[in-house]
């Protein structure tokens, strides 16, 4: 809990001064990710050790992976300089994810032989990955819908880009319902036998291709794909609170 806290801080600070700095020096987040993503990497490695597997059910733990893997891909595009302005929303995300996991119960998913089975480590993992990219899309949906709330005209790339992370999200989180069918059928001999998730999955599933096909919708304007999109990462969250016990 220590180092999921040290990161939670450290995320907060970087956070804070890249409203000041952020746009002043593009190598911001370049020198000021490490630390925070040295801690939330601790903080899983700490998970793995006391659980014996990667993180699965309980909401902490996979909003702690999350959390990290969301800065590994904002870290990554600062590398290539495609970070520039949009590094603050995203720690924004990431800072109401760890806020979110704080409130819940501090629990590691005991080892469960359902959960242990390949296509269950495959869904998992292929869903934490495909959430990470959704919620990376969600920042730059946001960031448009701020910028058309405050009557300003963002760049055109903000929503091209939350477009593309959010269609490579959307692939990610089909593969890992087809993962998630087989493991169903492997753990409970039966495709749809994983309860309420697989209803909650499909919801997700159609959300995801409304808000991919908006913008061949007239009627729905930029600003209505921008809240539309932001509200992706909403969705992820009330997605994960339905595994919580």
């Amino acid at each position: 809990m220590t180092l999921f806290y040290a990161s939670l801080g450290l995320y907060a600070l970087v956070f804070l001064a890249s409203l000041r700095l952020e746009t002043r020096s593009r190598a911001f987040l370049l020198i000021a990710l490490p630390a925070p993503l040295l801690f939330a990497g601790l903080s899983l490695a700490a998970l793995i050790r006391a659980s014996g597997h990667l993180p699965s059910h309980f909401l902490f733990e996979r909003f702690v992976q999350l959390g990290l893997w969301v800065g590994i891909l904002l870290w990554l595009d600062a590398l290539r300089g495609r970070a520039e302005g949009i590094g603050r929303y995203v720690l924004f995300l990431i800072l109401v994810l760890y806020g979110v996991a704080a409130l819940f119960p501090k629990g590691i998913t005991p080892p469960v032989y359902r959960y242990a089975l390949p296509m269950a480590k495959l869904f998992f993992e292929l869903e934490a990955w495909a959430f990470a990219l959704l919620t990376v899309s969600s920042a730059y949906y946001l960031r448009s819908l701020i910028d058309r709330a405050r009557q300003k005209e963002g760049p055109r790339s903000d929503l091209q880009q939350g477009r593309r992370y959010l269609l490579f999200g959307f692939v990610l989180f089909l593969a890992s319902q087809f993962f998630g069918s087989l493991w169903s059928l492997q753990g409970w001999g039966d495709y749809w036998m994983w309860g309420k998730m697989s209803a909650v999955g499909v919801v997700v599933w159609f959300y995801l291709m409304f808000v991919l096909h908006a913008r061949y919708v007239p009627a729905c304007g930029r600003r209505f794909e921008s809240a539309a999109g932001f509200f992706i990462f909403v969705l992820t969250i009330a997605y994960r609170m339905a595994w919580q016990p």
